[in-house]
């Protein structure tokens, strides 16, 4: 009997690995009498702060640190890891790029909104202000999607990566994006 149970736990663990993170936690308290994940599951579904799920390319769960994207449970948010390799560009070809970034299959990825953009700033760190899950590569500073509302034609919203600081610069500045989309492109698979 006893091995059987490990055969199931062992099953039940496998599925969650592949789990939206909505999903997670119900699965979790079916099998778990006293609501709390095992050892074996909280060492590989969370990031080092338990909101974030890191990614692999085929948008499963891990604990490998070759992930390529983060799930953020706070905001159902998916973000890339890294700045986009366009490398810093001027604001429009930040956009295009975001906008025509691809992983996981979806075509829906776009630039952040300012208030989504500052949601993964950790204003306990600096240079990056960022939480560990994510990497700022070279990056000094990253684009939003957001125009100046005074000047919409030649001033767009950035987030500098030194401190967490939100302002505007010319639309013809260089710098990096970073690609989000919302919720979470996993499925249970069962």
């Amino acid at each position: 009997m006893k091995s059987l149970a490990a055969d199931i736990r062992k099953l039940m663990l496998d599925r969650i690995q592949g789990a939206p993170f909505s999903d997670l936690f119900a699965i979790v308290n079916s099998i778990c009498a006293n609501d709390e994940a095992p050892a074996a599951l909280s060492t590989w579904t969370l990031g080092e702060s338990a909101r974030f799920l890191k990614l692999d390319l085929r948008g499963n769960i891990t604990a490998a640190e070759d992930f390529v994207a983060v799930y953020d449970s706070e905001t159902n948010l998916t973000w890339t890891r890294k700045p986009l390799e366009c490398g810093a560009v001027p604001w429009k070809d930040a956009m295009t790029a975001a906008a025509n970034y691809r992983l996981f299959g979806y075509s829906d990825w776009r630039a952040p909104t300012v208030k989504e953009r500052v949601s993964i700033v950790d204003y306990g760190k600096v240079g990056p202000a960022l939480y560990p899950e994510f990497d700022a590569g070279a990056a000094s500073y990253e684009w939003t999607s957001a125009v100046d509302a005074e000047d919409p034609s030649d001033y767009a919203w950035y987030v500098g990566l030194r401190y967490g600081g939100v302002n505007r610069s010319y639309q013809t500045t260089h710098g990096n994006v970073r690609a989000v989309r919302a919720g979470q492109p996993l499925s249970l698979g069962i």
